[in-house]
């Protein structure tokens, strides 16, 4: 009988010990933001009417979170488009000459945002 227990023992502290060292699961990379920045203003057209926004290309895009660290960056593509890995959380999303934006990532999905740089 004593030998049993000392087997079972050993064999609990073993597995303990394997799932201890099993990586641990981050919604980092299952959760975050996209979205595209596009310019608006500028030139104005006939009838005093704002040319319709265009994709930005190879512009920063940075994420801070609520301590002001730099959660994460990326640039636009051609197309003005982002992605960023965010694990769940309040940020501001910085893009130059843009207003910041605030968003909010919620865990295993992403969440989607516009952000328009104005061109006086």
């Amino acid at each position: 009988m004593i030998r049993k227990t000392v087997t079972i023992a050993t064999v609990l502290v073993v597995v303990s010990m394997a799932v201890g060292c099993a990586p641990k699961h981050t919604t980092a990379t299952t959760s975050g933001v996209s979205g595209r920045v596009l310019v608006s203003g500028g030139p104005l057209l006939p009838n005093n009417v704002n040319a319709t926004p265009r994709p930005l290309a190879d512009t920063s895009v940075r994420a801070i979170d609520t301590h002001g660290t730099v959660a994460a960056a990326a640039t636009t593509g051609r197309n003005g488009r982002f992605t960023m890995a965010l694990a769940p959380g309040t940020y501001r999303l910085q893009a130059p000459n843009a207003v910041p934006v605030s968003i909010v990532v919620r865990a295993g999905a992403y969440a989607h945002v516009t952000i328009e740089v104005e061109v006086p």
